[in-house]
């Protein structure tokens, strides 16, 4: 999306200032305001291009940020549902979360990463682990951690939904930006040629 310094320097090695710029890159990197009306608008084409592109890749970014967190919630949701009471319609019931006090202290970290955990909840769990215990939370605990980590990966998905339409979008101006500095760049090199041929017939 985007040349990297080495490639810049190679452009400026290899460039004729006899011919001008060539090329799209050429034009975008090593071109200039000049009297060539063409060249002007392939230039100010291709910096909107570079500009998408790295808006695009930003984008791109945080799209794949996203997923990356839903995975994150739904495993860890999974994790959880492991260690609920087993008879979960008996609110009062009580499980440890985790099987080894190493995995209580991963899945607190965890689920306080990704949801904000009421202060009765916060302060059962740290006490245990600062006991070195393995913190026992009741069915409604777990029911109550459930349901915020499934509105949570719901919440997540609608962003998701939101952030790939606009990398959709941009994408399609980048495309756009692209194609018509490439359009620019043919019709100069078009009118170049003609000129050429102009002069030679009436040499």
């Amino acid at each position: 999306m985007g040349l990297t310094k080495a490639e810049i320097e190679a452009l400026k090695t290899n460039f004729d200032p006899m011919k001008g710029p060539q090329t799209v890159d050429e034009w975008l990197y090593l071109g200039g305001n000049s009297l060539n009306v063409l060249n002007n608008l392939a230039v100010a084409n291709g910096r909107l291009a570079n500009a998408i592109a790295t808006a695009l890749n930003n984008q791109k970014s945080l799209v794949e940020d996203v997923a990356d967190t839903i995975d994150l919630v739904a495993e860890l949701k999974i994790d959880i549902d492991r260690f609920k009471p087993v008879n979960t319609s008996n609110f009062e019931a009580k499980s440890g979360l985790g099987a080894t006090i190493d995995e209580a202290r991963s899945l607190y970290s965890r689920l306080i990463a990704q949801i904000d955990l009421k202060d009765s909840q916060k302060n059962l769990i740290t006490t245990a682990l600062a006991k070195g215990e393995i913190p026992q939370l009741m069915a409604n605990d777990y029911q109550i951690i459930g349901t915020q980590l499934q509105t949570r990966n719901e919440s997540l998905t609608t962003v998701s939904q939101q952030e790939s339409v606009r990398l959709q979008t941009l994408t399609s101006r980048y495309t756009q930006a692209n194609e018509q500095a490439t359009t620019v760049q043919q019709k100069d090199s078009q009118s170049k040629s003609g000129v050429a041929n102009n002069l030679r017939g009436s040499g």
